[in-house]
């Protein structure tokens, strides 16, 4: 099982997309197939923290959201919808909305700040 330290070390060994829901479970399509993969502290850390500002909200939220992904391992298909990409030089998340893109954030704050 590997250890990925950054995001751009998961694109880069990427096959297929990878999202946040993937990443959170430790488990992604790597190398051309699925396995399990282990992320550092320091990118959990930040994975938190960049699902946390894309999911936006005000602060109090914003620290249950990124308590909960800390502390736990949520299972929402909105987290499936946050899609890791690479714009210029570095690989960042964004999401990807469906109909009504207030509402689907909205959603996943709920579910992430209980």
């Amino acid at each position: 099982m590997k250890t990925f330290n950054t995001l751009d070390e998961i694109f880069d060994n990427a096959t297929g997309q990878i999202t946040a829901q993937q990443l959170i479970n430790e488990r992604a399509h790597i190398c051309g197939e699925w396995q399990n993969i282990k992320l550092s502290d320091e990118l959990k850390r930040e994975l938190s923290i960049l699902i946390t500002e894309i999911c936006g909200g005000q602060e109090k939220t914003k620290s249950y959201v990124k308590y909960t992904l800390n502390n736990s391992s949520p299972q929402h298909w909105g987290l499936d919808r946050i899609i890791l990409s690479r714009y210029g030089a570095t690989a960042k998340f964004s999401y990807c909305a469906g109909q009504d893109y207030l509402s689907e954030l909205s959603t996943i704050r709920k579910f992430l700040s209980k």
